[in-house]
């Protein structure tokens, strides 16, 4: 195998584990994104919850809201 040519996998190597890095930030920034709720929001809805449906769980009252 040919200098010309190792030095062409390197290249593709190291390209290859850039892309790989830039895909692993944006599936981390949109995963963060999706779990991170608004905590006003969290407690307006335990707020109404504990107001309509005091007897029912968390999952329960959850589903029954519809969220």
């Amino acid at each position: 195998m040919s200098n010309a040519h190792k030095d062409k996998l390197i290249k593709l190597g190291y390209q290859f584990i850039g892309w790989m890095i830039i895909v692993a930030l944006i599936f981390g920034f949109v995963l963060f994104m999706i779990a991170d709720e608004p905590v006003e929001d969290t407690k307006e809805k335990i707020a109404w919850c504990e107001e309509h449906h005091p007897k029912l769980t968390h999952a329960e009252y959850s589903k029954e809201a519809g969220w």
